[in-house]
């Protein structure tokens, strides 16, 4: 079955809702689920108390649209915020699939706004889309030691060519692009 008939079907869908977080290099993965689901290539593990999300909203406006994620305050995650936010974006990849099927959605994607430790045991994690971020006023552009121009754009002075591999695309997900003439190449080409 495909993922669209098993989200339809009214006794074969068996939906399961994985929560990606990542700080540079690092990513923690939890899963509503009842078992361990390993997806990408990451283990999203059940956790004892759970994690639920508040329902995903997409009005346009950033207020309504914050997602608040509900876990236990003992998970990695929330023991970052325990007494000072990290310097580095936390980013929030939300996926939906169902047990058994290899479809899925990539159905949120944002950043960690924020934590409040409700008690010793919860933590509520608020989360705000990436287009929130983009309506922020101020520079957008940042100045760094590395070059500040998108990459091969008519600013950029980097050889395109010199970057180019061409190839049949073997496989596409919502994370990555594979293709046979890529395997040659070190990792993250």
């Amino acid at each position: 079955m495909s993922f669209s008939e098993f989200e339809t079907s009214l006794q074969n869908g068996q939906p399961i809702r994985l929560y990606q977080f990542q700080r540079g290099p690092i990513r923690w993965g939890y899963t509503s689920a009842d078992r361990n689901i390993t997806h990408v290539g990451i283990v999203f593990r059940t956790i004892e108390g759970g994690i639920t999300d508040d329902g995903i909203r997409q009005t346009g406006d950033a207020q309504a649209d914050t997602l608040t994620l509900t876990l236990p305050a003992s998970t990695d995650v929330a023991q970052m915020y325990r007494v000072v936010a990290p310097g580095q974006t936390v980013q929030v990849t939300i996926f939906d699939l169902h047990y058994g099927d290899n479809g899925y959605l990539v159905v949120w994607i944002g950043n960690v706004a924020g934590v409040k430790f409700t008690d010793q045991i919860t933590a509520k994690v608020q989360c705000q889309t990436l287009e929130t971020t983009l309506e922020r006023t101020g520079l957008r552009k940042t100045w760094m030691r590395g070059c500040s121009n998108t990459l091969y754009d008519n600013a950029c002075r980097a050889p395109r060519n010199n970057f180019k591999t061409e190839g049949v695309i073997t496989h596409m997900d919502g994370i990555s692009i594979g293709f046979a003439a890529a395997s040659g190449q070190p990792n993250g080409y």
